[in-house]
């Protein structure tokens, strides 16, 4: 009676995990833009080197993330890559470095490219800037990205364009985010993260 109580028990147990057990969400795409021109350097940099990894933290093993860093022209860090390549894609970031102006076109360009060639999937961009930009070609290019249903949020953080990263999100139907505090950039990223890929 008892061992038949028991089995009974871990019966029960067992139905109420398996119906609480969310279901696994399809794979997602990341693409992270990062301003590295040379008003980033030091601190700010630092912080968004800190804030992307968190953001790859937070990704499912399936899920894929690629790392575009601009300043005149645009340069991808981290190749679209599994999010479970975490020690792989550290080692890439630790390779970015500061310097020269800001473009915001040619990021956003080569974030495009990226995601264009991908297989369907949910497909976000998170771009990260403290610089002026010029604006010419970005609306037309954001045109693009989302008939290929592609949503881009912006984050800005000291000495950033905040009209035209307001734009680039409401155009893109995302978010932007205004951070003041570095010691913020990483908990944006998270947030944001999975806010965009839930």
């Amino acid at each position: 009676m008892r061992a038949a109580l028991v089995v009974a028990c871990l019966v029960a147990t067992t139905s109420i995990a398996r119906a609480e057990s969310p279901k696994p969400r399809p794979p997602r795409t990341l693409v992270l833009v990062i301003d590295r021109s040379g008003s980033m350097q030091g601190a700010k940099l630092d912080a968004a080197k800190l804030a992307v990894d968190s953001a790859v933290g937070t990704l499912q093993a399936g899920d894929q993330v690629a790392v575009i860093a601009f300043d005149s022209e645009a340069q991808i860090f981290v190749k679209p890559q599994l999010a479970s390549n975490r020690v792989q894609i550290a080692k890439d970031l630790s390779r970015l470095t500061s310097g020269g102006g800001t473009n915001i076109l040619t990021g956003m360009k080569e974030a495009y490219e990226v995601l264009h060639d991908l297989k369907p999937s949910s497909k976000h961009v998170i771009l990260l800037s403290d610089g002026q930009s010029p604006s010419d070609g970005i609306s037309d290019l954001i045109k693009e990205m989302r008939k290929d249903q592609i949503t881009i949020s912006t984050i800005a953080v000291e000495g950033a364009d905040d009209v035209l990263l307001k734009q680039i999100s409401v155009e893109g139907a995302g978010r932007m985010y205004k951070v003041t505090d570095l010691g913020q950039l990483s908990q944006t990223f998270v947030k944001e993260t999975k806010l965009a890929l839930k």
